[in-house]
C-alpha cells in the first residue's frame, strides 16, 4: 500500500518569517532617518546659539505626536533577527523643537520607548547632554564633544573654584659683597682669589669713583672686596665692583653724620663763585658760599687740595645730593670771640669803628679786630648835640668814625656808643646873664625859639615884651634877628631859657 505523498509546504502553512522582514527594514530606515535629522538639528543649534548645559530626567519624555505618527507600530510577529535598538533623541533637540509640555505632564508621562531599562533604573540622576558628532567627525572616529555652559564675563576672567594668587611685590635687590686676596694688579684690572676659591676681577672703571689707577692703591697680597655684578666675564671670573662698595659706605656715613650732627674730613676739588666742590669719601659734595664763610666774598682760589672739616647738613641718595657747611662752626667761633671782646670793653673807652647799617633810630657800628668784631648801637640822640630826627645826612654805611663806649651789658650782649661826647658841649660855653644876638627859628603858642649859635634857646611868651601878647606873632616873625639874655642853662635837660624883655630893658 503506497503512502500518500506528503506536501510539506501545505502542511506547514505559511512561513512565519514572511511579513516580518518588511517591518524590520522599515524600522531600521526610520531610525536612520531620525538619527540624521537629529544630527542636522543639533548642528544647527550649535551654530545658532551658545551651548547650555541640560540635565535630562531619568525617564525620557514621550516623543512628539508627529514622530509617533510617522513611526509604524510593530507587529506581533516574531522575527528571526531582533530589530535594531532605536537611537535615543537628545533632550537638547526636544527642547529646541518647542515642546510645550509642563513639568507635571513630563513626570506623569510613561517612559519613552527609546529609554533603555538601564536608564530607567538609574533613577533621577542628571545626565550631561552630548551633541552628536558631525559626519566628518563620525568618519574620522572623533569622540563626541561635551556641551559646556557659557561662562559669564566674571567667570571667564577668574574661573569658579580657581584661587587667584596674591600680588607679590618684588623684593629689593640686596648688594652681595665678597672679599678676597689680590693675585695680580695692573692699570686696567685687579685679579683676586675669593675666600671660597673662585677667581674674581675688578676692572678699573669699577675700582673707585675717581677712576684711580689700581696700582697706586693695591698690591699683590692685599685684601680687597667688591659688590657682585650681574654680567659675566669671558674668563668665567666673578666680576666685582669696588666702586659700589665705597659709594654705599660713603652714603651710609653721610646719613649718620646728618643724624648725629657730626663733621667729616673732606678734600676741596674745585672752587667757584657759588661755592666749593669737595670729595666726600669718593662722593661729590657741595658747600654753598654762604655756608663756607660769613662774608659774601669770593673764596680764595688756592683752596683746591686742602682738607677741611665740614658738617653734613643734607644727604639724599636718591637725588644724589650732598650738602656740607661750616657756617655753624664759624658762628660758634664768632660768638666766642665776641664774648671775649665784650669782657674786654671798658665804659668810657674810645675806639675806632665802622658803620655797617642804618636804621630810623640810629646806626650800628662794629668795633674791635676782624677776628672779634663787636657790634653796638649809635643812637640818634648820641650823634650830635643838636636835636636830629634821622641818622641820614650825618653818617652813612661804610664810614669809619670814632665812638665812645657809654654802656656794656654782657648778658644781653648789648653795647651803646656815643659820638657827641667826643665833641665839646656847646652849652658849657654859655654863661647865665650874657647877651646874645640870634635869629628866630620858629614860633609856638607859648613863645619863640631863637638860635644863638652854640645852642638854641626859648623865649617864653611872658619874656617877649613889657606886656603879655596874645600870640608871639604880635611881637616877632620867623627869621627876625633879636637880642636875648640868658636866664638859665640846664645841661641835663638840654634847655636854655632866654628873655627879649630883659635884654632891651636891663633894669
Amino acid at each position: 500500500m503506497s503512502m500518500p505523498e506528503f506536501d510539506s509546504a501545505a502542511a506547514s502553512g505559511p512561513d512565519p518569517t514572511e511579513g516580518a522582514e518588511t517591518p524590520a527594514s522599515e524600522l531600521a530606515a526610520d531610525a536612520a532617518s531620525a538619527t540624521d535629522t537629529a544630527t542636522s538639528e543639533v548642528s544647527e543649534v550649535h551654530d545658532a546659539a551658545p551651548v547650555t548645559e541640560v540635565s535630562a530626567p531619568a525617564a525620557a519624555e514621550p516623543e512628539s505626536e508627529q514622530e509617533s505618527d510617522s513611526e509604524p507600530a510593530a507587529e506581533p510577529q516574531v522575527s528571526a533577527d531582533p530589530p535594531p535598538e532605536p537611537v535615543p533623541v537628545p533632550a537638547e533637540v526636544e527642547a529646541d523643537q518647542g515642546s510645550e509640555r509642563t513639568e507635571e505632564e513630563a513626570s506623569a508621562a510613561p517612559a519613552s520607548e527609546t529609554t533603555s531599562p538601564a536608564e530607567a533604573a538609574a533613577g533621577s540622576a542628571p545626565v550631561e547632554a552630548t551633541a552628536p558628532a558631525s559626519p566628518a567627525e563620525a568618519a574620522a572616529g572623533s569622540a563626541p564633544v561635551e556641551a559646556t555652559a557659557l561662562a559669564a564675563p566674571e567667570e571667564a576672567a577668574a574661573p569658579a573654584g580657581e584661587v587667584v594668587p596674591p600680588i607679590v611685590l618684588p623684593e629689593p635687590v640686596v648688594m652681595q659683597v665678597l672679599g678676597g686676596i689680590v693675585t695680580a694688579v695692573d692699570s686696567k684690572e685687579v685679579a683676586l682669589t675669593l675666600d671660597d676659591g673662585r677667581a674674581a676681577v675688578i676692572h678699573r672703571e669699577n675700582f673707585d669713583l675717581a677712576g684711580t689707577d689700581p696700582t697706586t692703591v693695591l698690591q699683590v697680597g692685599d685684601g680687597s672686596e667688591g659688590a657682585v655684578l650681574s654680567r659675566e666675564d669671558p674668563q668665567d671670573r666673578v666680576v666685582l665692583s669696588r666702586k659700589w662698595v665705597l659709594r654705599d659706605r660713603a652714603w651710609k656715613k653721610a646719613s649718620e653724620c646728618v643724624k648725629d650732627h657730626s663733621n667729616m674730613h673732606v678734600k676741596v676739588t674745585s672752587v667757584s663763585k657759588k661755592g666749593i666742590v669737595v670729595d666726600v669719601m669718593g662722593l661729590r659734595g657741595f658747600v654753598p658760599l654762604t655756608h663756607y664763610q660769613l662774608e659774601p666774598t669770593a673764596p680764595p682760589a688756592d683752596l683746591v687740595g686742602e682738607m677741611l672739616e665740614l658738617r653734613v647738613i643734607a644727604a639724599d641718595r636718591q637725588k644724589d645730593k650732598l650738602l656740607l657747611s661750616r657756617r655753624s662752626a664759624l658762628l660758634k667761633e664768632q660768638r666766642k670771640a665776641e664774648a671775649e671782646a665784650l669782657q674786654n670793653l671798658k665804659v668810657g673807652s674810645v675806639m675806632p669803628g665802622k658803620v655797617v647799617d642804618l636804621t630810623q633810630f640810629g646806626a650800628f657800628v662794629e668795633v674791635g679786630p676782624e677776628s672779634a668784631r663787636v657790634r653796638g648801637l649809635l643812637h640818634v640822640s648820641e650823634m650830635s648835640w643838636e636835636r636830629i630826627g634821622s641818622p641820614k645826612g650825618h653818617v652813612k654805611v661804610g664810614d669809619e668814625i670814632d665812638v665812645k663806649v657809654i654802656e656794656v651789658k654782657i648778658k644781653k650782649k648789648r653795647v651803646s656808643f656815643s659820638r657827641k661826647e667826643l665833641i665839646d658841649d656847646p652849652l658849657a660855653g654859655i654863661e647865665v646873664g650874657s647877651i646874645h644876638t640870634g635869629k628866630v627859628k620858629r614860633l609856638v603858642d607859648y613863645g619863640v625859639f631863637v638860635d644863638i649859635g652854640p645852642a638854641e634857646g626859648m623865649v617864653h611868651l611872658s619874656e617877649l615884651a613889657e606886656y603879655r601878647p596874645s600870640h608871639p606873632s604880635e611881637i616877632v616873625l620867623r627869621g627876625d634877628e633879636v637880642q636875648v639874655k640868658v636866664l638859665k642853662v640846664n645841661r641835663q635837660k638840654r634847655r636854655v631859657e632866654l628873655s627879649m624883655r630883659q635884654a632891651l630893658y636891663p633894669s
